[in-house]
């Protein structure tokens, strides 16, 4: 009885903030608070666990849309459910979001209230008992410092999962905009008549970085066709020190600029499906799989 009170207790800290507020205008600094709450709970698991090292990120100046703060989100419920699969704690599927054209700062707000309250459900189960209070808002913050905040987090997640994430969860991102290219194509009634580029084999971080650009290129390619706002991801293109982390940020921005065409050709319905899980892909087989899912989208030359 006490467990289950203390659990709605402190359920009940992370939703409040939003009760009776229906109406409210959310915006980026808003959300920025919240990444401050989910970067403090993060510490206090990391201080659980005796990790002392901060692995410090490269802040990217960039005019991002809030659809990539909350793609980013995903990637970090990802690592949560890595983080229960290594502890032995039932993992929960991340969830993906109905196809729109402007995702609006509110449905970010919501994303990171989901993660303080994973953050909540871990440290029941670990027993923490700290906690983190309200941040502090600061304003005028735009949706790239809610990203950088998020990025900074996601690779502290990498502390906790003492290890990197790995090509193989790469792959089976790539594998959900495999996935919603064909539902594109089908849509269009365009047959699949595309074929995988040959396994090379050895592949370069910067090579599956030039990989991922060439696969959004076309992607912003159909935006066009849609007359769909394009962004500008050439701030990403060269990081000082090439990392994992580095495609995965492309690959959440590929599935984000999907979900805009999705929605520009009336697929609201048709949700990303949820990630599967792979071993032993190799980073020539992710190249080989982002090189196919170029050619697919090269079929498609109208709408």
């Amino acid at each position: 009885m006490l467990r289950a009170m203390f659990l709605l207790g402190i359920m009940g800290m992370v939703v409040l903030p939003v009760w009776g507020h229906e109406e409210r205008l959310m915006t980026p600094s808003h959300v920025y608070a919240e990444a401050l709450r989910l970067e403090k709970e993060v510490e206090i698991l990391k201080s659980h666990f005796g990790i002392t090292e901060v692995r410090q990120t490269e802040p990217v100046v960039a005019q991002l849309q809030p659809r990539h703060p909350w793609q980013k989100s995903y990637l970090i419920f990802r690592k949560i459910n890595l983080f229960r699969r290594q502890h032995g704690f039932p993992e929960q599927a991340a969830q993906s979001l109905q196809p729109v054209l402007n995702l609006e700062p509110h449905l970010v707000y919501e994303q990171t209230q989901r993660l303080l309250t994973e953050m909540q459900l871990l440290k029941l189960r670990l027993g923490i008992t700290k906690s983190v209070p309200p941040q502090e808002l600061i304003a005028d913050k735009q949706p790239a410092d809610v990203f950088n905040k998020l990025h900074f987090i996601s690779v502290q997640w990498d502390l906790l999962l003492r290890a990197a994430t790995t090509t193989n969860e790469l792959y089976a991102e790539v594998k959900r905009i495999d996935a919603d290219v064909d539902t594109i194509m089908d849509a269009l009634h365009i047959s699949d008549q595309a074929f995988p580029p040959a396994n090379r084999g050895t592949v370069s971080l910067s090579e599956l970085l030039a990989s991922s650009f060439t696969l959004l290129t076309e992607v912003q390619r159909l935006q066009q066709l849609a007359a769909i706002p394009r962004i500008d991801f050439e701030p990403f293109r060269h990081p000082k020190e090439i990392s994992l982390a580095d495609v995965w940020n492309m690959i959440g921005f590929i599935l984000a600029e999907l979900q805009t065409v999705k929605a520009s050709l009336g697929l609201h319905k048709h949700l990303t499906p949820v990630a599967e899980y792979y071993e032993e892909k190799s980073p020539a087989v992710l190249q080989q799989l982002l090189g196919y899912v170029t050619h697919k989208l090269h079929l498609i030359r109208a709408f």
